[in-house]
């Protein structure tokens, strides 16, 4: 019961601070929306609920447009190679494997999965940086560090495994590097976007704890499944 209290006071805070930010610093109604809809987003997967990929799914669009207009051409790909196959997959994934009602977390993947997924992930990256450099993508790096670290992030999230948060915090440190350049450039009105990874931050820290919890849930489940089946 506390832990529920927590996730949803720090919603409603983030929900009321992203308002605030963008009405004093004059923000766009996209960057508002944007940043709302990703709140929701990331407080929902949080709790394991298959709803939040389907609200995912509506905010890229917004994200999107903010993405085109300041030529982040790496984040462009990223949605449409990674996140948006990811929100999809996830819908069919999460609906199938529930009990009682609750999301089925996986501990983790096997050391052969982690192989070939780190090693997909270099060579996706590998790829990303030659594709980037070609349209000129602003801040280049940023933009391959993230789309290596968020294919690692996806599958995890569509397994189903508690560690997608990890690399999840790492992307959202990353891209929060990405926008708060903008913002350290005078451009006060991606505030709301800066703020917006610092408290997809705290969901993480908040979503990883949720999610260990559920993963122990499911092996008990599993445990007590199996033992009915040998009596």
């Amino acid at each position: 019961m506390k832990q529920k209290i927590i996730h949803f006071a720090s919603f409603v805070l983030s929900i009321a601070a992203i308002i605030a930010v963008g009405i004093i610093f004059k923000s766009s109604w996209i960057v508002i929306v944007n940043s709302l809809l990703g709140v929701l987003t990331i407080f929902l997967l949080s709790q394991g609920s298959v709803i939040g990929n389907v609200v995912g799914i509506s905010q890229l669009a917004f994200y999107l447009v903010l993405a085109i207009q300041n030529k982040f051409y790496g984040e462009i790909v990223s949605v449409g190679v990674l996140t948006l196959p990811t929100y999809i997959f996830s819908i069919y994934t999460w609906l199938k494997h529930r009990y009682s009602n609750q999301l089925e977390v996986r501990n983790n993947i096997s050391w052969k999965e982690w192989l070939v997924l780190i090693s997909i992930s270099l060579a996706g990256s590998t790829i990303m940086f030659f594709v980037f450099d070609l349209f000129n993508t602003q801040n280049l790096i940023f933009s391959v560090l993230i789309f290596g670290f968020d294919c690692i992030n996806c599958y995890l999230k569509i397994k189903r495994v508690k560690f997608n948060f990890v690399f999840q915090m790492i992307c959202y440190l990353i891209t929060l590097g990405l926008w708060g350049v903008l913002v350290i450039k005078g451009d006060l009105s991606y505030l709301p976007t800066s703020l917006n990874y610092v408290i997809y931050l705290i969901f993480c820290v908040l979503g990883l704890i949720k999610w260990s919890e559920l993963s122990k849930r499911t092996q008990n489940n599993q445990n007590n499944q199996e033992n009915e089946q040998k009596s």
